[in-house]
């Protein structure tokens, strides 16, 4: 264990658990504002917990490694405020590659709620931010939008008024789009239909136009392909009779005396040329 640099009652979350084993015993995050007795008071020592190296790099069988993220639940649970640039900064020092903790301070960020809509906001419209870093944003953005539905029309219109900057923003049109279909924002079609018409969305992580209008209600969900379990057996055509009858039985009489009626006139054709190729035929033989 890391040499305590921390003071009580903060110092316990050092100690408090491997969180992985505590989520397979229970998906609820404990009650550490109530367990601990924190209080607004501690949020200095909380943010400085989620940014210390020396516990984010620690060994990876350590209690010490599960530290920051004690920490930034806590922070979520005390709506802390004044985490959210911190946060930030540390999503963009890890480059968005922990997956663990993208979906954990989505969480975070959907506790604190309205307070962190302006700095979110900023952040996702800042181009110099990178790329995959403000897409995680707009998906922490959503996460506020669907936990508190009285927040759901702002963030709706804050995720609407950047993807309208497609052109500019094409890697990241993908993560707008999912947020926007995560709220059902069904006003928005005009917005996600245009960049899709001028493919500027990754369908890879927004399905396709089609897929998108299913999402919001604007189509049917067009039935999918059946499944080799699920096709009849192939009838047996051994010979001629039976090969006639299986397909018949496939595609219908009516499509079979088209095929056979396209044939007949194929072989026609070739049988009787027409004026011109008669005569080029016929001059090719010597004949006038």
């Amino acid at each position: 264990m890391t040499e305590s640099k921390y003071s009580p009652p903060v110092d316990r979350l050092l100690t408090y658990g491997d969180c992985q084993k505590m989520n397979e015993e229970s998906p609820d995050w404990p009650d550490y504002v109530k367990e601990l007795g924190l209080t607004k008071e501690d949020i200095p020592e909380l943010i400085r917990m989620v940014q210390d190296d020396d516990l984010n790099w620690a060994d990876q069988e350590s209690l010490d490694i599960w530290a920051p993220t004690h920490a930034w639940r806590a922070l979520g649970q005390l709506k802390a405020v004044e985490a959210v640039g911190p946060l930030l900064d540390f999503m963009q020092e890890a480059g968005n590659e922990d997956d663990w903790a993208n979906q954990e301070l989505a969480k975070v960020f959907s506790m604190i709620g309205a307070p962190a809509i302006p700095e979110l906001s900023a952040f996702i419209a800042d181009t110099s931010k990178p790329t995959e870093v403000r897409g995680w944003a707009a998906d922490c953005l959503g996460a506020i939008g669907l936990a508190h539905p009285e927040l759901r029309n702002k963030v709706v219109s804050i995720l609407r008024k950047q993807l309208a900057h497609f052109e500019d923003n094409s890697d990241l049109n993908g993560m707008l789009v999912w947020g926007l279909l995560d709220l059902n924002a069904v006003e928005a079609a005009s917005e996600i239909g245009m960049a899709y018409m001028l493919n500027k969305v990754d369908e890879r992580m927004a399905g396709d136009w089609n897929e998108a209008q299913e999402a919001l209600g604007l189509k049917k969900a067009e039935k999918s392909k059946p499944t080799p379990e699920e096709l009849p057996p192939l009838p047996d055509i051994s010979n001629h009779e039976n090969m006639v009858d299986a397909y018949i039985q496939m595609f219908g009489r009516e499509s079979m005396l088209r095929q056979m009626d396209e044939a007949s006139g194929n072989i026609s054709a070739k049988n009787n040329p027409g004026k011109k190729e008669q005569k080029a035929a016929n001059k090719k033989k010597g004949k006038k």
